[in-house]
């Protein structure tokens, strides 16, 4: 079993930013371990191919995010995760008459308004 250290120095959070087109031609799964949190809860580490990236999950994590599953979204296997072309709403005009589109996914918090301009003295 792995333990799994807290994110390495220089970074925050251990958000890995990158993008898309970054990502190794072949993106794979190499294997999936068992694996403990930094805090000891269990986990899976997940070895991608062909770079030998490492992520880990935690379990608890993976369960709330299990289509189907009790926990996960949608909580049944024909409702999906959210993202298929099932859980999709389609907008037109007429519908939309006296209503805003609702977002499917998670709300993000509203940008704050920029401080006012120092005036120059």
């Amino acid at each position: 079993m792995t333990t799994v250290p807290a994110p390495t120095a220089g970074t925050r959070n251990g958000q890995k930013l990158f993008q898309i087109t970054d990502l190794p031609a072949g993106l794979a799964v190499g294997a999936v371990l068992e694996a403990l949190t930094a805090d000891g809860a269990p986990a899976r580490e997940v070895v991608w191919t062909p770079d030998g990236h490492r992520s880990v999950y935690a379990d608890t994590w993976l369960d709330a995010h299990l289509p189907g599953s009790p926990a996960g979204p949608g909580n049944g296997p024909a409702d999906g995760d959210g993202r298929g072309e099932d859980d999709k709403e389609l907008w037109d005009a007429a519908g939309l008459a006296g209503r805003s589109p609702r977002p499917s996914g998670p709300r993000t918090p509203p940008i704050p308004p920029s401080p006012p301009a120092r005036s120059k003295a």
